[in-house]
């Protein structure tokens, strides 16, 4: 898959994924009464996984197999990305910055960040020696 379809398919992906917090969150806390926090970690627990599942099979088409590792590595992914995202906010509202434009570039870097991680870290592609043009099983390599 090229990395450009790879990258509209993640974006497409990510969006859904928003989706999917904001309708769980509402249905979660507007229709069935649940407090505020815990209907907020359950929508982003569900889109989480929801993220990681389409990105899994239709952003980076994964190899089958490897999901624990791939898991716990999107999840500390995320944990880093919230930790770094939580310091760019602060720190650029401390420089003078709106905290709705720090939030919204951090975003941005956090999407491209997590692009090429998710794509070479999280879902890397296997490269099998059997499919290299150059790969000749009577030859030592």
């Amino acid at each position: 898959m090229t990395t450009l379809r790879s990258l509209l398919r993640f974006l497409l992906v990510g969006g859904l994924s928003y989706t999917v917090d904001l309708g769980a969150l509402y249905l979660l806390h507007s229709v069935l009464a649940v407090g505020l926090a815990p209907a907020t970690l359950l929508a982003f627990l569900l889109a989480l996984v929801v993220n990681f599942a389409l990105n899994r099979s239709v952003s980076f088409a994964a190899v089958p197999g490897r999901m624990r590792r791939q898991f716990l590595r999107y999840c500390t992914l995320c944990a880093v990305n919230y930790g770094l995202t939580l310091v760019g906010v602060l720190g650029l509202v401390e420089l003078g910055t709106h905290y709705l434009v720090a939030k919204t570039a951090m975003v941005g870097v956090g999407v491209a960040v997590n692009f090429v991680l998710c794509r070479y870290w999280v879902f890397p592609a296997v490269s099998h020696r059997s499919e290299r043009p150059d790969y000749h099983p009577s030859v030592p390599v």
